[in-house]
């Protein structure tokens, strides 16, 4: 956990900030659901009485440690991706109810909570117009990220069927580079492009 690298973003354990992102965007709804289960006494993984709690307090300790990471990385497409997750999960889950032996168990969606009092907690301590920021699509570090976009694209269109080559986009980019766009681009930023 530290903010590696230029800027305030989040890294650790990664390289990129986005890599821990993506990480944090899987775990949430995971976590979530793991706890919802732990609730209803699913598989008898311990049992929904006193012994469980322990899990209970350990697991949403990881769920605010994840959600305020993932903020921390400020990555627009993470927590995007932990918005839809956690979404569906209560899409499915929410407002089910289940019966185990102690009688009917509590809705899932009261899980909710930890993930709530993360994000409300971060806003508090480190303000949310970073993240804001970034939405608003201000270019980062003079990087306008639609240009490598269009680099892409123009090098998809010129091989369409075959491919580049892997790596090959910091060889090729001069060529497709939009007069006026300054730098050196070895990335399209956008990973499924850059694919």
């Amino acid at each position: 956990w530290h903010p590696a690298g230029r800027g305030p973003r989040a890294h650790a354990p990664f390289v990129n900030a986005n890599h821990l992102a993506a990480l944090a965007a899987v775990a949430v709804p995971c976590q979530l659901a793991a706890l919802a289960w732990k609730a209803h006494g699913g598989g008898r993984f311990g049992d929904p009485g006193p012994r469980g709690t322990p899990f209970r307090i350990a697991w949403i300790g990881a769920l605010l440690v994840t959600v305020a990471g993932l903020l921390a990385t400020l990555s627009r497409g993470g927590v995007l991706a932990a918005g839809v997750g956690v979404a569906v999960f209560f899409v499915r889950y929410g407002g089910a109810r289940a019966t185990d032996g102690d009688g009917p168990a509590a809705g899932r969606a009261r899980w909710a909570w930890p993930a709530a009092v993360a994000v409300a907690g971060f806003v508090a301590a480190f303000g949310i117009e970073p993240l804001l920021a970034r939405f608003a699509g201000a270019p980062e570090d003079g990087v306008q990220r639609s240009i490598g976009w269009r680099m892409a694209l123009g090098i998809f269109a010129e091989f369409p069927l075959t491919g580049a080559g892997a790596a090959a986009f910091p060889d090729l980019s001069p060529a497709f580079q939009p007069v006026g766009a300054l730098g050196w681009w070895d990335a399209a930023h956008d990973d499924w492009l850059d694919l």
